[in-house]
């Protein structure tokens, strides 16, 4: 199936985005978000690491009280949220737990649920 097109109504949608705007807003009435300690529980990471990896991807950014959702954060489906306290934080559509570019930084493929460890190699690239 092309990209491009909604898998719901076949509409025209952004390469990395799950559907097209109109089944997006039709979806996120009925959606459970997720934060940052939930999508660190899927890969097994702090939920401070898991902020660390969506602010290098570029969907988060680090404020005085919090985090802020960035404009490319917000085409992922990221929501912007303050607590009781002022602290800001962004919740996550679950689908945000396949997006190819995410778990690329894990080096999954996108139906995975594992973690894969690190390869590391005691062999130089190089001889002696």
């Amino acid at each position: 199936m092309d990209n491009t097109l909604c898998p719901k109504c076949s509409k025209a949608k952004k390469p990395w985005f799950p559907f097209c705007w109109d089944c997006s807003e039709k979806e996120n009435t009925n959606q459970v978000l997720l934060n940052s300690t939930a999508i660190g529980k899927e890969f097994k990471i702090s939920n401070q690491r898991t902020n660390l990896i969506l602010s290098e991807l570029g969907w988060l950014e680090k404020d005085v009280a919090g985090w802020k959702v960035t404009k490319q954060g917000k085409s992922m489906g990221g929501k912007q949220f303050e607590s009781d306290t002022g602290q800001a934080y962004v919740k996550w559509p679950e689908a945000i737990l396949k997006n190819k570019t995410l778990l690329d930084v894990f080096n999954l493929p996108p139906d995975s649920k594992q973690i894969k460890e690190p390869v590391v190699s005691n062999s130089l690239p190089f001889s002696k």
